[in-house]
């Protein structure tokens, strides 16, 4: 790989590591939940795994705590899962037939695209993800074209050493920060024993470390806990149902703020019984339609059938275009986000660029690429406003967070007296672990069967706010409202006096005054 291709990664990224760092904030409220259980772990020695999260990424926010911010930790980690993203993608057009300039070409479209632009800014466990992911798929198409060649004598040190490691590293990796890992590695390793006969030996090393790295997933949480890691699938997929279909809950803030009980439910119930087959195969339907109308999902899958018919088809790439929605169709059942599908269509950029080049031979294969990349960015600008949507609401979202801390600074107020409505406000000074002020509500780490403590962080449960303690414990209490419409605030205002501090647009800054009674007490 010459160095135009890691110079150019490497100012992309940077880029938006650059972007990110001017406009702090936390992106998604997952992250306060595996920063609260690093600093369980530091603190008081309590293993990070979750029924959600296993303990990988939380264990390597530890590191950004330590050097003065945890936040700032997860942007870079962010930033190397997405440098490491950019470089799977060109080796798996390489890989596939590609050129040195589609690879390029490829680097620059899938930085533009809306799916990766929406993991771009958040420094959470996706980016990671998705970088060692298609590590693991760019080097197990390569493994796949070199069987396929049948030369004689085959040995697997004939491999680039890229797509050698490639079918190891990612293999111990993947599992300890996404759960469902195992649903990527395990048919890829299936279809590649099975297929090719000859690999068998070769695939030996990769089965032995999803074994044992699973294995060690659930014995590190037994040992731990003294009981079984229950499983959050089946609460992620009544999620998926219920924001769609709203049988039990009218709304996402009545299911969160029930959020323990409905995990309590979930866990005792059956998804079939409550919502019947129907529903939860047209709910996975409409998930998995959502995944494949992504543009370069689309393209890649036309030029797949165009080509399979012509027999032009280049060696992996059936395999990686049967690997696309089959990957999707596992995701379905729990509920589409544009960060889950970020894999999936990096993938099939690359595979698309690559079939565009073949559909018209010769000299003529470079308009064939023109015309993919020009509808490619005609599709990803169509769909580009949900990440014109996000990056407009960190923008604002990191205004908010330094007005406040201005305000709280000027006041001469400590921010744990602050309380918010929306966990994306955070304070920027003297918070090397990026805790969030109180929040009003709940979230998905108040399952009940998350054992760790979480220090620091602490809600006003609106459900004690008629407490004969209440005036006491707000006392002096300042609240931040981001989100007007959201009921636990409007609850939390009527319960007595306040007096507006600070009002900039959609924030206003209230403060508690306490009641007094009638004889002036």
């Amino acid at each position: 790989m010459r160095l135009g291709v890691p110079i150019l990664i490497a100012l992309l990224v940077l880029a938006d590591l650059a972007w990110n760092l001017s406009h702090f904030n936390s992106g998604l409220v997952d992250v306060f939940g595996l920063l609260g259980f690093a600093r369980s772990f530091v603190e008081c020695q309590a293993w990070p795994a979750t029924p959600y999260f296993p303990a990988g990424y939380p264990l390597l926010l530890i590191a950004g705590a330590q050097l003065g911010n945890a936040l700032a930790g997860g942007y870079v980690l962010s930033t190397g899962g997405l440098a490491l993203a950019l470089w799977a993608l060109y080796r798996l057009v390489r890989e596939l037939g590609g050129d040195r300039w589609l690879g390029l070409a490829a680097i620059g479209l899938g930085w533009l695209m809306p799916t990766y632009r929406v993991i771009a800014g958040s420094p959470s466990v996706d980016p990671l993800y998705t970088g060692l992911a298609l590590w693991f798929i760019a080097a197990s198409v390569a493994l796949w074209r070199f069987a396929a060649a049948d030369q004689p004598g085959f040995k697997i040190n004939q491999l680039p050493p890229w797509a050698g490691w490639g079918l190891t590293l990612p293999v111990l990796a993947l599992p300890l920060i996404r759960y469902h890992a195992v649903l990527l590695i395990l048919p890829v390793l299936a279809i590649l024993t099975s297929a090719r006969p000859q690999l068998r030996r070769f695939i030996l090393w990769p089965w032995l470390a999803l074994i044992g790295v699973t294995a060690f997933n659930y014995a590190s949480y037994y040992a731990a806990y003294h009981e079984l890691l229950p499983s959050a699938a089946g609460i992620q997929i009544r999620c998926g149902l219920e924001f769609r279909y709203s049988l039990f809950y009218a709304s996402h803030d009545d299911l969160f703020r029930d959020y323990p009980a409905f995990c309590d439910h979930a866990r005792s119930s059956s998804i079939v019984a409550d919502y019947g087959w129907p529903r939860l195969l047209e709910h996975t339907l409409k998930d998995w339609y959502y995944f494949l109308r992504r543009p370069p999902v689309v393209l890649a899958l036309a030029l797949t059938l165009a080509l399979g018919f012509r027999r032009r088809l280049p060696a992996g790439a059936a395999l990686l275009a049967l690997w696309i929605p089959a990957y999707c169709l596992v995701l379905s059942p729990s509920y589409y986000t544009a960060r889950a599908a970020a894999l999936p269509a990096l993938a099939a950029l690359g595979l698309a660029l690559v079939l565009a080049g073949l559909v018209l031979s010769g000299r003529r294969a470079w308009l064939g690429v023109l015309i993919a990349s020009v509808l490619l960015l005609a599709g990803g600008w169509r769909a580009s406003n949900y990440a014109q949507a996000i990056y407009a609401e960190r923008v604002r979202y990191a205004r908010y967070s330094r007005e406040i801390d201005r305000v709280v600074t000027e006041q001469d107020w400590h921010w744990t007296a602050v309380a918010t409505n929306d966990m994306r406000i955070i304070p920027l000074s003297n918070n090397p672990w990026a805790l969030p002020y109180p929040y009003i509500g709940t979230t998905w780490f108040d399952d009940p069967a998350i054992r760790q403590p979480l220090i620091g962080l602490r809600a006003i449960n609106e459900q004690d706010l008629s407490a004969p303690t209440l005036d006491l414990q707000l006392q002096g209490l300042i609240i931040v409202d981001s989100q007007p419409d959201a009921q636990a605030l409007k609850s939390l205002i009527e319960t007595g006096p306040w007096e507006p501090c600070y009002t900039a647009g959609e924030l206003t800054v209230l403060r508690y005054v306490r009641a007094t009674n009638p004889d002036g007490a």
